[in-house]
Formats: C-alpha cells, sequence, structure tokens
C-alpha cells in the first residue's frame, strides 16, 4: 500500500481490478518514463510486471485474472493482444539513432515525410536509392517497433496452432530493414531449452546499412542477466545474406517475409507471385510460411494474391478444410529453357499446367492454419490496388496494442510528429483540446494483414478443429442481454453471430469477453449472413457521393448523442427481428407459441 501511495503522489491515477492493480500515468504535457524519477519507474515497472505478468523477453502479454471462469475452448481460441518490445533492443535501437551522420532534427523531419509521404516516397527510403544510411536508420525508428510486434503476434499463433512442443529446426526470414521477423523469432522460442537450430538465415533486403543494424540487435540478444549462456550461441548461428537462396537443396521449417511483400519481389527482379511459389519451394515437409504486410487495403491485397497464388480457391469450399495441392513445379520458374520461357507466355496461368506432370511423391499440400478458416475465395479480395479513401471495413486486417518503447517517445516530441488538433473542440470521444500528444499515451495500435501456411505431403491430414473455428474480425457489439460479433466463417461468407443471454451463462460470459482476432470456439443463436465482397462498402460509398442520401445522412448526423442512439437500437432491433423471423422460418428456432395456436386453428 505505501507504493501505491507513493504513486498517487506522483499524479498517477490507479485502477483497482479484481485480483490486481494496474497503474497508469495521469495525462500530462510530453509524459514519458525518461521524465520520471528512478524511484517511481520501478514501481511502475513492478505493477506492469503484477498487471500483465513478465517472461524473460520483457513482452507483457494479457493475461485474464480468472481464466477458470472461461471455457477452455475459448482460452485456446484467444490471441495476445499487448506486447512491448524488449529492453535490450530499446537499448540498442536508442544507440543506432545516436550518430554523428544525422541530427536528432533531421531524424525527426525524416520520419515525418516517412509516415506521411507518398508511397513513392516510402519505397524509396525503404529500398535506400538516395542517402542508404539516413533511410536504413529513419525506416528502422520509424517501423522497427510495429514490424517487431506484428511478427511476434503472428508467431506466437504459429506456436498456438502447431502441436505442443513444436519448434522450428531452421528457419529464414527475408524482409526490407532490419531483420524483425528474426528478432522475433529469438525472443519467442530462446525459452525452450531443447531449442537449438541447424540453421537460421534472415535474408535483408536493402541498403547494406540494415545487415549491419540487423547484426548490432542480434547482439543485444543474450540475456546473460537471466542465466541463459546457450542463447548467445542461438542467436550466433544466423546467417545474413544480401539475397534468397539461389538453390532449393536446403529446406526451412519456418519461413517469414514481413512487411512490403512488392517491394521484396522488386528487389529479387521477381514478382509477388513467383516470390510466394519460391518460398513454398524453400518450405520442408510440415513446414509454416508466414506472411506479414501492412494492415491498410493494399497491404491486405497483397496477402489476398499471395493466398490466391498458393492454394487457388475456386468459390466456396464449404465445412470441409483440407490441404489443396500446390500445382506448379520449380522447372516452369527457375529453367533457363528458352523454350519454357515461351511456353510460359504462351499459357498465361502458369499454375494450371504442372499438375499431370509432377509426380505423385513431388506434389505439395498446402492448408491455411490462420487466419481463414476456409480454403474459398476471400469475400474481401477485390484483386486491384484501393485508392486511399477505401471504404472503412472493406478489407481484413487486425490491430495489435504495443507499449511504445522509450526512443519511440523520445523521438515523437516535439511538434515535427505531434498531432494536429483541433482547439475549437472543447470534448469528444477522441479528441482534447490541449497541448502534447493525444490523450498522453504510450500506447501504439499498429495495423497487420497476415497468412500462415502449413505444407503436408499428403492431402490426409487431420486439420486441428482450432483452425477452423469462426474468427472475430471486427471488436464485438456488448448490447443489453446479447453480443454482436462480425465473423468470417468455415463456409467462406460473412456472418454476423448474435450471442444471447437466454443462451447460456458460460457462453454469454465468454462473448462479452472476446476481443478482435481472437476465434469463436461456441455457438451462436442467431446467425445472420452478410453480403459478400466489398459490395455493401461500395454502397455506402454510392450513398456519399448521392445528394438525397448524404442530405438523410447530414440529418442523423445533426441529432444529438442520445437520439442518434436511440436510433440505431431501433434500426438494430428491426435487424434481429428479421433475422430471427428469417431463422424460424428455416427450422433453426423453435416458432412462437402464438405461431402454434394459429397452426392449430
Amino acid at each position: 500500500m505505501l507504493r501505491i501511495a507513493n504513486v498517487f503522489k506522483s499524479g498517477a491515477r490507479a485502477q483497482l481490478l479484481p485480483g490486481r492493480v494496474s497503474v497508469q500515468l495521469a495525462p500530462v504535457r510530453h509524459s514519458s518514463t525518461g521524465n520520471l524519477s528512478s524511484h517511481m519507474k520501478d514501481n511502475m515497472e513492478a505493477d506492469l510486471v503484477a498487471t500483465h505478468g513478465q517472461n524473460h523477453n520483457n513482452v507483457h502479454e494479457y493475461e485474464d485474472n480468472r481464466p477458470e471462469r472461461h471455457h477452455p475452448d475459448t482460452i485456446a481460441a484467444r490471441a495476445a493482444h499487448m506486447f512491448s518490445v524488449p529492453k535490450h533492443l530499446d537499448r540498442a535501437m536508442a544507440d543506432a539513432l545516436q550518430t554523428k551522420d544525422m541530427s536528432p532534427a533531421t531524424l525527426k523531419r525524416n520520419v515525418a515525410q516517412f509516415y506521411g509521404g507518398s508511397d513513392e516516397l516510402v519505397s524509396k527510403m525503404e529500398t535506400g536509392r538516395d542517402n542508404p544510411l539516413e533511410s536504413a536508420l529513419t525506416v528502422a525508428a520509424a517501423t522497427l517497433h510495429q514490424n517487431y510486434a506484428s511478427a511476434y503476434a503472428v508467431l506466437k499463433e504459429v506456436r498456438q496452432k502447431m502441436p505442443e512442443g513444436w519448434t522450428p529446426n531452421s528457419v529464414l526470414d527475408v524482409g526490407l530493414g532490419a531483420s524483425a521477423g528474426m528478432l522475433a523469432v529469438n525472443e519467442l522460442f530462446a525459452e525452450e531449452e531443447n531449442w537449438n537450430p541447424d540453421r537460421k538465415t534472415a535474408v535483408i533486403l536493402g541498403p547494406r546499412v540494415n545487415t549491419l543494424l540487423t547484426k548490432q540487435f542480434f547482439d543485444t540478444q543474450k540475456h546473460e542477466d537471466q542465466g541463459q549462456n546457450n542463447f548467445k550461441d542461438k542467436v550466433r548461428n544466423t546467417r545474413l545474406q544480401t539475397g534468397l537462396p539461389k538453390n532449393n537443396l536446403y529446406k526451412y521449417d519456418l519461413i517469414i517475409a514481413n512487411q512490403q511483400l512488392d517491394l521484396m519481389a522488386r528487389q529479387e527482379d521477381s514478382t509477388l507471385e513467383m516470390l510466394s511459389a519460391r518460398l513454398v519451394d524453400l518450405l520442408s515437409p510440415g513446414g509454416v510460411l508466414v506472411l506479414v504486410d501492412r494492415g491498410n487495403p493494399n497491404g491486405y491485397e497483397r496477402i489476398a494474391r499471395a493466398r490466391e497464388v498458393l492454394i487457388r480457391p475456386m468459390g466456396d469450399t464449404g465445412p470441409v478444410k483440407t490441404p489443396v495441392p500446390f500445382g506448379r513445379t520449380r522447372k516452369l520458374h527457375f529453367s533457363n529453357d528458352t523454350e519454357m520461357k515461351k511456353l510460359k507466355q504462351e499459357l498465361g496461368p502458369e499454375f494450371d499446367i504442372e499438375e499431370q506432370t509432377m509426380p505423385v511423391q513431388d506434389r505439395i499440400y498446402l492448408h491455411i492454419v490462420a487466419p481463414c478458416t476456409h480454403h474459398g475465395k476471400c469475400p474481401f479480395q477485390q484483386g486491384q490496388l484501393r485508392k486511399q479513401n477505401t471504404a472503412k471495413g472493406s478489407w481484413c486486417s487486425f490491430t495489435q496494442k504495443l507499449a511504445r518503447p522509450e526512443y519511440v517517445m523520445q523521438l515523437k516530441r516535439g511538434k515535427a510528429l505531434a498531432a494536429s488538433w483541433d482547439p475549437n473542440v472543447t470534448r469528444n470521444k477522441n479528441k482534447f483540446s490541449g497541448g502534447g500528444r493525444p490523450g498522453s499515451s504510450d500506447l501504439e495500435v499498429p495495423s497487420f494483414s497476415y497468412l500462415i501456411i502449413q505444407r503436408s505431403t499428403t492431402p490426409e491430414v487431420n486439420i486441428p478443429n482450432i483452425q477452423k473455428w469462426p474468427r472475430i474480425l471486427k471488436p464485438p457489439m456488448k448490447r443489453k442481454n446479447h453480443v454482436i460479433m462480425n465473423i468470417c466463417g468455415p463456409e467462406g461468407g460473412l456472418h454476423s453471430w448474435t450471442v444471447t443471454k437466454s443462451q447460456g451463462k458460460q457462453e454469454y460470459l465468454d462473448a462479452r469477453k472476446a476481443l478482435q482476432r481472437d476465434q469463436w470456439a461456441l455457438d451462436a443463436k442467431v446467425k445472420t449472413p452478410v453480403r459478400k465482397n466489398y459490395q455493401m462498402a461500395l454502397e455506402d460509398e454510392k450513398i456519399s457521393r448521392n445528394p438525397s442520401a448524404q442530405e438523410k445522412i447530414n440529418k442523423v448526423t445533426a441529432l444529438s448523442t442520445t437520439q442518434r442512439r436511440d436510433l440505431v437500437k431501433a434500426e438494430r432491433r428491426k435487424q434481429i427481428k428479421r433475422a430471427r423471423r428469417e431463422a424460424r422460418l428455416g427450422g433453426q428456432l423453435e416458432p412462437k407459441k402464438d405461431d402454434e395456436e394459429d397452426d392449430q386453428e
């Protein structure tokens, strides 16, 4: 209690939760742990450990304070939602940024241009075409912590979906900039005593400075303070190179392609389709391929295109999820024979002709581990690059909470990277008038799209049920006595599921605690199909261009908060009533008593 009292005196606020204490700093201008006394830092770190738990690599993850209340399948279907960059990587990045070749003001200006620049400027910085040193440091300062958190979250899901005790014996990481994927692998699997991989290869594309940065980060992953003497050896055997392996003689159990897949393909003088196929060629039987990209519309489209190339979806596949053959041999892509090149140009879709020529024992079968619960066509995919003003919710992406490392908080001080505030807004749900960083929050919420694919040598593979459970695409909407979840179902379509309180105490409790990116293992009482593809988003864009429809929207916007809430509730009641009526007609729900009496008459 004395420590909590000291925190209160320091201007922080504490939130008392059942069985634990959570301490959060009060909003101050440019709040940062660098401005706090050492005594208060120790108190905050101890409270964070008590709240989230702490493993050897200082990655704080959300843990339920009472997991025994939930269904075992619900706990197994949960995803990790809260991370922080390990302290040794934070210090290494801060040391790398303290260079005489670039002042802090120049770094802030470059990072601001990177965040708000065009796609051409971003690709120019990531490939380091003009100034390799400045470009490498700028991209690392702007994206390393987010790329690390995204890769760690996806790799943690890989570990969750694989059999217990699974560890990769060989790892290949491909990416632009510092090898965030390999850094995440080292932190995730290093605690395993029996993990001593035979080969680890980090392919670092872009300027050579990225290789030096990655080597510097690997040197910090030693953990002598934790007594893990063998961790240094596990990191040292990582091979750094600037291009993909030229032959397919050596296979990898885990392959990671992290961020900007199209730029990776350009660096290899290839295309996204050929890069995806080449990574599959390097995958060992039973191995896992992880693709991670930006959470914007174009990043999702790159992931969707790679998914389309690898599994060749043909409409809805139904509830059965089985491995599909990867119909392309190495000869078509990597042969230098001029006749094969002409044949490739004439045939067009080269992935359809090799089914009959490939020997049965050499065939590759793939199945999606996550996030998709089906092998059908993705309902969000458009097959082309999106515009910047794409309607929200028309692509598949997920968010990840990340505690900002200290070097990022120092970087985002001042006006160069400060968010623009509206001084006329006195109070809003997301805006407050004033100065400094909005909300003085030390959390970032990066978004990412990803795909996890596993290779098998035969189609007769028992896929675990956890890989078939529906995926929650948006934060569930909690209403009175029911919870509404937008999910992607195993049938390949989008659905709105409603879990009611009358369905059961266990289901209702788990539904209220569910989060985006989790899977839902339990059933729902009301299941309403949502129109597939992006039709709803396109209709929203058409409405915004329609003057009469826009006038109606303006009338609704002019209403007070209470009136808008009542209007939404009334509309939602109509939708639920309509869905229940359709469910009764389909035999999914028992008819009302009035309906039974009418039938008897």
